[in-house]
């Protein structure tokens, strides 16, 4: 888990809780028939937010790692404070016990701190048949002296990706992202990529070759209302693919998903049980 914390120019800094488990839950919590459980490292800060969330764990640390979003204009730099309390803890039993009936795992490091060993671990965990997406991001971040966040080479991506069934990414997360996924897809067949391109939709890579998934045409919004835009993307293409089992579909249905999120964060409303599709 992390704290946002996001900081506008000519306004007063506002802290939520953030992550992809915290943007998703609150999509996936529109539908009952989704059982939702997190499986997150947090610290004692976290308690006001934590009540809100099925989290299978108690608090690791006394404090949580906190994302500053600060927003100039439409540029947003990161920053990072108490990296070290996003490190993965262990899988107690009552957290073993949620893996073995899971139908769906989403991995979402916030940072490059789940080693191959623990993805292994966790995936070994869930059924065989059970669909594991990677959101790779956070073994594409690295963490500068001053906190601020830098690109950082995917260097685990041998050992993790064959792991997965789907990989979702930015076009913004790496350089030459179209060219990775694919690289990647060609070469880990049966790990399909995702590379998100904001208005442009996202690009399906599948044993290299590459189909193109528009998104529906909406107007400009406020930098700060696209803040979790990418993980209600990962979400809906989730539950999509796993009731469909049609990556392109789910593709489309995400581009879906994440426009009304768009609309309705810039109206400051949040993302309606339509943005599931399936």
């Amino acid at each position: 888990m992390c704290i946002d914390e996001n900081v506008s120019e000519g306004e007063a800094a506002t802290r939520l809780a953030g992550s992809p488990a915290v943007f998703m839950n609150r999509l996936f919590s529109h539908d009952r028939a989704l059982d939702v459980s997190i499986l997150a490292p947090y610290g004692d800060d976290f308690e006001e937010f934590a009540a809100e969330l099925p989290l299978l764990s108690r608090p690791l640390h006394a404090r949580t790692l906190l994302y500053r979003n600060v927003l100039t204009g439409t540029h947003r730099r990161q920053e990072v404070e108490h990296a070290e309390a996003s490190a993965p803890g262990d899988i107690d039993a009552i957290a073993g016990i949620e893996l073995e009936r899971t139908d769906l795992l989403i991995l979402s490091p916030l940072l490059p701190n789940f080693d191959v060993d623990y993805v292994r671990e966790v995936r070994r965990r869930v059924p065989a048949e059970a669909v594991t997406v990677l959101l790779p991001q956070g073994y594409m971040r690295t963490v500068a002296s001053d906190g601020r966040v830098n690109k950082r080479d995917f260097v685990e991506f041998a050992e993790v990706l064959p792991l997965v069934d789907i990989a979702v990414f930015s076009d913004e997360d790496t350089d030459d992202a179209l060219a990775r996924g694919a690289e990647w897809s060609r070469r880990f067949v049966n790990t399909s990529i995702v590379v998100t391109q904001n208005k442009y939709g996202a690009t399906l890579f599948r044993r290299g070759a590459a189909t193109v998934i528009g998104a529906p045409l909406i107007g400009a919004v406020d930098p700060l209302a696209t803040v979790g835009a990418g993980d209600v993307f990962s979400a809906a293409l989730s539950v999509s693919y796993v009731a469909k089992r049609d990556l392109g579909l789910a593709v489309a249905d995400a581009n879906e998903a994440a426009a009304e999120f768009l609309q309705r964060s810039e109206l400051g409303a949040e993302a309606p049980l339509a943005a599931l599709r399936y």
